[in-house]
């Protein structure tokens, strides 16, 4: 026998969604931006320590004296 239900009584399964949102999807969402986050500072630091680490070698390569500018 089939089971019909009412349009007053609540679906069981509506919730479902806004569960499967809260629990899976945000969590999901936060994890994506948090990653980026950490390798775009990785790589703003990275690039940064190379311009550094590239110009101490053309002050060093040049002859030039820091504290005499």
């Amino acid at each position: 026998m089939l089971l019909m239900s009412s349009t007053l009584s609540p679906d069981p399964f509506a919730w479902f969604g806004a569960v499967t949102v809260v629990l899976l999807v945000v969590p999901a969402v936060l994890g994506l931006l948090i990653q980026y986050w950490i390798i775009r500072m990785g790589v703003k630091h990275g690039i940064l320590a190379a311009d550094r680490q590239r110009a101490r070698s053309a002050w060093a390569s040049n002859g030039w004296d820091r504290e005499r500018l």
